[in-house]
């Protein structure tokens, strides 16, 4: 079930729920390293999520530099999880593995095999404080679902081992994947398997934000994932699209997560402003910075909000510079819903040492529901108006 806890690396420390910031080639894609630094000097952990395919052309110029990703790309030392997918786009482009490697998106590059070898070059370059370990990933939508999930455990176990023969030279903290795809007892039979390899410090569960058809077959597959693992080890999960599925993996067990919820929020034009913890019921949920009538409200993006943008900056000012398509935009976005993201889990840390997980759960459910429903509405008002402004249009 949830718990909380601290993850020490050589590189700092993560409290546990906790959020890994989205990368892309290494640094927080609207963000500079001095912001971060800012960021980290309020107290929120800056660790990093890394894709190790943003680094397949460049992973030999790092090695050059030295100093791992994060000096690399950031001049300076932040905690890092290394993976081989991109949160943000993995559900959209995935590509089924090889009997050699894992096929993945390289950018400019195209679709490239990533075989464990290669993978583990990558990750000697890169310096992570922790990787997962290269893994057949299974799409939720895979045909013959039993025999992709038993292929893919069998891929997956022995890429471990050749992974965790490299990995054991350097040091590194390696996470086995848990994989099954939409088998619930593949998954369990895989997480049990791997629950026994040596060398292992902690897992992650692949394969979701690629197709689940709901949340409750989400939690489900989660579920089965996580029950055979010893409860020491720190648990993983990548491609989670939404604070409700975020807390459903709290409940069941799972420790940390990429944050590219953030991002993707961002590239919309949403302000996350959602409240941390239960409180006013006619509390805002989605800011949408495009909306006409944000143009002269001078409140911060959330009130109470003590990151930058909010105390420098108004609604106004933000609605401006996304209509105008400005980059600051984009930067002052980023910087208010990592900030944002990082205190919902702060605030869920706190739910589940209160023991009101439930609670918060309920809560939020209720709240994400109602925005969701009211956000399609406004969509579908916002297409029918265009579609008649098209008709007066061609009648004239």
């Amino acid at each position: 079930g949830a718990r909380t806890g601290l993850l020490r690396t050589a590189n700092g420390q993560i409290s546990t729920p906790g959020m890994l910031m989205y990368t892309r080639r290494g640094s927080p894609q609207h963000l500079t390293s001095d912001t971060l630094e800012a960021m980290r000097s309020q107290g929120l952990p800056c660790a990093l999520q890394v894709n190790a395919a943003d680094f397949l052309k460049s992973y030999p110029k790092v090695k050059e530099v030295g100093g791992g990703v994060s000096r690399f790309s950031l001049g300076g030392a932040w905690a890092a999880m290394m993976g081989y997918r991109d949160p943000a786009t993995f559900g959209l482009d995935f590509k089924p593995g090889h009997d050699t490697g894992m096929y993945v998106h390289s950018g400019d590059h195209g679709v490239k095999l990533l075989t464990p070898a290669l993978y583990m070059d990558i990750v000697d370059a890169l310096e992570p404080d922790m990787f997962v370990a290269l893994s057949d990933e299974v799409s939720f939508a895979a045909k013959n679902p039993v025999k992709r999930a038993r292929q893919s455990g069998e891929r997956t176990r022995e890429w471990l081992r050749a992974c965790r023969t490299r990995a054991s030279e350097s040091g590194r903290a390696m996470f086995a994947a848990v994989q099954g795809g939409s088998v619930a007892a593949e998954r369990t039979r895989l997480a049990a398997e791997l629950a026994t390899e040596e060398g292992v410090a902690g897992f992650a569960l692949g394969g979701f934000g690629s197709g689940e058809s709901s949340l409750e077959m989400q939690t489900e597959l989660m579920r089965a994932s996580v029950v055979p693992l010893p409860s020491l080890k720190p648990r993983f999960v990548s491609g989670l699209a939404s604070p409700l599925e975020m807390i459903s993996a709290v409940e069941c067990g799972v420790d940390l997560f990429d944050g590219a919820l953030t991002h993707a929020a961002t590239l919309r034009g949403v302000a996350l402003v959602f409240p941390l913890e239960p409180g006013s019921a006619d509390a805002e949920w989605r800011l949408r910075l495009s909306d006409p009538a944000l143009a002269r409200d001078r409140r911060p993006l959330r009130e109470g909000c003590s990151c930058s943008t909010c105390t420098a900056h108004t609604r106004a000012y933000l609605h401006h510079l996304v209509l105008g398509k400005e980059m600051l935009a984009e930067a002052l976005l980023e910087q208010h819903n990592a900030h944002h993201l990082e205190e919902f889990f702060a605030a869920m840390r706190k739910a589940v040492e209160r023991d009101n997980l439930e609670a918060f759960r309920s809560f939020h459910r209720k709240g994400h529901e109602e925005a969701e429903r009211k956000e399609l509405e406004a969509e579908r008002a916002e297409a029918f108006n265009a579609e008649q402004a098209a008709n007066d249009r061609a009648r004239f």
